[in-house]
């Protein structure tokens, strides 16, 4: 699994990490916009990565978030650009204390 990284157009701060893994499916590792938020750069991010699909070697038919469950920010993202629930992952993050964990949440968009 190789990520690839897309830069927002005029940022150097504003990028997606994404992969393609050997099944097709195409997951978001991570996304970062600027401090102003609300302007359309992450749904333009997005936008990037599912615009380089049709060139990827593999066919891929879903992109898909692992996020948090308690970050909410990231869930109204995620719903606003087309994703939806597709599984929950107990468990998922240990936080500190190895007897601390939190669950995630994955969300999945058809291609």
């Amino acid at each position: 699994m190789n990520s690839q990284t897309l830069l927002l157009e005029g940022s150097v701060n504003d990028r997606v990490e994404w992969c393609q893994h050997s099944c097709g499916h195409v997951e978001i590792l991570d996304i970062v916009v600027s401090s102003e938020r609300g302007k359309g750069r992450g749904r333009r991010l997005i936008e990037g990565v599912l615009n380089k699909i049709p060139q990827l070697p593999l066919r891929c038919t879903l992109v898909y978030a692992i996020t948090r469950s308690s970050n909410t920010v990231a869930h109204q993202f995620y719903e606003a650009c087309g994703f939806r629930i597709v599984g929950r992952l107990h468990y998922f993050y240990r936080d500190g204390d190895e007897n601390q964990f939190e669950s995630a949440l994955m969300y999945g968009r058809d291609v």
